[in-house]
C-alpha cells in the first residue's frame, strides 16, 4: 500500500511518501482457528521497501504518487515520471498536472491512481501562496486544492479525525510545523495499523521535501536546514 501527505501553510509546502509497495493476496492459504483467519484476510505481502513515490520538477514543483506503482505491462511508473521530470520545466503548477496526467495515461490509460502536484507559478511572482492539485489519471482529471491544508491518502484512515483540527489552525503552522505534522501523520498510521491490522504497510523511512518560493530542498530526518 502507501502513505502520502502534502501539508501547504504560509511559508510552503511539505510533500512525503513512505517506499512501501505491496501485493494483495487475499487471504491465507492454510488452515487456522476462525480468529486468526478473521484478522489476516487482508493479508499482504510487502513487493518493496525502496520505491520512490515523490519527485521533482525543475526547482519550484513537487510530485507523489499513490500506491499504483506499475504499467498494465509490468513497468515501474517511476521510470516514466523520472524521465517526465527530468525532462520538462514549468513555470506554472496548473500545466505540469495537466501534462503528467496526459503523460502517464498515454502510457496506461487505466491506471486507477492518484497524484498530488504542488508549487508555485513563477509567472505570478507577487503572489506568494502555493498551488496544489489533485491528478486522477485514469481520467487526466486535475482538480484545483486548497492554498493552505492537509492531505493524505493511505493504506489506512487513522489520521483522517485530526485533519479538521489541523486545517482550522492551517495558518498558525510553521513550514517546519507541517513537516512535523506529516511525519506524525505517517508514524501514527503505520504503527495503528501495525497493531491493530496486523499490517506493515507502510515503510519507517519516508521521502519529504520542502517548497517554498526561493527553491526546493530535501529534508533528512524531517528537519529543516
Amino acid at each position: 500500500m502507501s502513505y502520502i501527505t502534502t501539508m501547504a501553510v504560509p511559508e510552503g509546502v511539505i510533500m512525503a511518501a513512505d517506499r512501501m509497495i505491496v501485493e494483495y493476496i487475499g487471504e491465507l492459504g492454510f488452515e487456522a482457528p476462525d480468529g486468526f483467519r478473521e484478522a489476516t484476510k487482508d493479508y499482504n505481502r510487502p513487493l518493496t521497501r525502496t520505491a520512490k513515490k515523490l519527485f521533482a520538477i525543475g526547482g519550484n514543483i513537487g510530485v507523489i504518487i499513490g500506491q499504483t506503482m506499475y504499467t498494465n505491462q509490468g513497468l515501474p511508473v517511476s521510470m516514466f515520471i523520472d524521465h517526465f521530470c527530468n525532462n520538462n520545466d514549468f513555470d506554472e503548477p496548473r500545466q505540469a498536472a495537466e501534462k503528467l496526467a496526459e503523460y502517464i495515461h498515454g502510457i496506461d490509460g487505466n491506471m486507477d491512481t492518484i497524484m498530488v502536484l504542488a508549487g508555485y507559478n513563477r509567472n505570478t511572482p507577487d503572489v506568494l501562496s502555493s498551488e496544489s492539485y489533485n491528478i486522477v489519471i485514469k481520467t487526466k482529471e486535475v482538480e484545483r486544492l486548497s492554498s493552505f491544508g492537509f492531505c493524505y491518502a493511505g493504506t489506512n484512515s487513522y489520521f483522517g479525525p485530526y485533519n479538521e483540527k489541523i486545517n482550522e489552525n492551517i495558518l498558525r503552522y510553521t513550514l517546519q510545523d507541517a513537516a512535523n505534522v506529516c511525519k506524525f501523520a505517517t508514524d501514527m498510521s503505520r504503527g495503528l495499523d501495525r497493531y491493530l491490522n496486523f499490517k506493515e504497510a507502510i515503510t519507517e523511512d519516508i521521502d519529504m521535501i520542502a517548497i517554498t518560493r526561493c527553491g526546493m530542498q530535501w529534508l533528512s530526518g524531517g528537519r529543516l536546514i
